[in-house]
């Protein structure tokens, strides 16, 4: 198995990021933007001085070919995978024989630190086309779990008998989205089956923001320890960049793959450890599709940072949400963790949940649309009363039975502004869309 490494040798750092430098140059797109912003690549001396560097947002990404934005010649990609396409049409990106590698040495490093290991039994229920799950095979396959691959749906009919080991082995792990535990919950309670009965001991999630306190839920619900990772195709795919590491809410960076930093999304300032913003990444180690300075559009804080020659790993909070999540409404900003926290206080909430805005007669009108087990007289009043206390805003709490809102086939969008009057928060020039 992999040797873990938790720290990180910042001269050898340096040296890949003027290599991932040197191999951006060679695509148009950095050509372009590095000769419109003055910067020769070649001439960084120090790691901070990527911040001179011209960032790099979904606009350009969508705006420059795929064969623009290749580093490599068009007959070295042997693979192609996109991003989920959740805000839009899904961005290619190639990979070489050196990604693959490389991308299966950082999954594998990720899985390990988590703790996953050949007594594992692993399911599988996410997508493995052009989305970028299917890096997670040859990862799982290094540090010798065994994996069940069953694809996204068909949770009563494909999930629930995979767990009850109806495919000749049981399994003792889940891999998949947040949103997705609980519908596989959900289903097997429906069946007459207690999911802590599963055998699920060992849980791996990202790919949506989430609170604390869904986390704990999800750990209790299954009788499980649930590992968080944090990922994107632009970078690599599946938990490349953060991940669990220990005991704690935060997520430890791979910093031997990718550089991170902080910005406020407004002035575009790095900001210091411990100060919330934006996360950009600039990958050390991509061959087809270098990415620098790339804005996520992700919130979050550096919360450990040292700075010597052979350190430990940085750490990073958990992702707050996504700045383009972001929605003004009678005045105040709210995030869908803000109600997912509010909701989190009633036992009864079983994780699915919408908040829908519109418009009428010139005022807004916020309904929060939820599925609970108690009487929706108890708890209409009660979240209204706790989002009124906790977000000041007055909402329309409408409780349904389980099973009745709709589910999304990838990624959650839990926050629906039918509003005319809605505009994008973000400044078109430097959007992260």
């Amino acid at each position: 198995m992999m040797k873990i490494h938790l720290k990180v040798n910042e001269v050898r750092q340096l040296q890949d990021l003027t290599v991932s430098l040197k191999k951006a140059s060679g695509s148009y797109m950095y050509r372009e933007k590095f000769k419109k912003n003055g910067i020769n690549p070649m001439n960084l001396k120090q790691i901070n001085e990527i911040e001179y560097f011209p960032f790099t947002t979904k606009a350009d990404l969508k705006r420059y070919s795929f064969e623009e934005r290749l580093a490599v010649s068009l007959d070295q990609v042997l693979r192609i995978h996109t991003s989920s396409g959740t805000s839009g049409i899904p961005t290619a990106f190639g990979y070489t024989a050196q990604d693959l590698m490389e991308w299966r040495n950082n999954l594998t490093m990720v899985l390990s630190a988590m703790g996953f290991n050949r007594n594992d039994t692993v399911l599988f229920p996410a997508p493995l086309g052009l989305p970028t799950g299917l890096g997670y095979l040859p990862a799982f396959e290094s540090v010798g779990a065994l994996l069940l691959p069953t694809g996204p749906g068909r949770t009563s009919g494909l999930q629930i008998p995979a767990l009850l080991g109806e495919f000749g082995v049981k399994p003792n792990a889940l891999c998949c989205l947040p949103s997705y535990l609980f519908r596989i919950s959900e289903t097997a309670i429906k069946e007459g089956i207690n999911p802590k009965d599963l055998g699920i001991r060992k849980i791996q999630t990202g790919g949506e923001a989430f609170t604390p306190e869904t986390k704990r839920k999800a750990e209790a619900v299954y009788n499980a320890r649930l590992f968080e990772g944090y990922g994107l195709s632009e970078a690599w795919g599946g938990p490349s960049v953060a991940s669990s590491a220990d005991n704690s809410d935060d997520l430890t960076v791979w910093e031997e793959y990718f550089l991170i930093e902080i910005i406020d999304p407004v002035s575009l300032k790095v900001l210091p450890p411990g100060e919330e913003g934006e996360l950009v990444i600039t990958s050390l180690k991509k061959d087809a599709h270098p990415i620098i300075r790339y804005r996520t559009g992700d919130l979050t804080k550096i919360v450990f940072s040292h700075s010597n020659e052979y350190r430990p790993l940085k750490k990073i909070a958990k992702i707050k949400s996504r700045l383009d999540d972001l929605v003004k409404v009678k005045g105040v900003q709210l995030y869908p963790m803000d109600f997912e926290a509010v909701l989190n206080g009633f036992d009864s909430w079983n994780g699915e949940f919408e908040v829908i805005l519109n418009e009428k007669d010139g005022k807004e009108e916020v309904t929060v649309n939820l599925e609970a087990e108690s009487p929706p007289e108890y708890l209409q009043t009660g979240i209204q009363q706790a989002l009124k206390e906790k977000l000041n805003i007055t909402c329309s709490i409408n409780v349904v039975d389980q099973g009745i809102l709709p589910r999304a086939k990838g990624k959650t969008k839990r926050i629906k502004d039918m509003r005319v009057s809605s505009k994008p928060l973000a400044n078109d020039k430097d959007s992260f869309n």
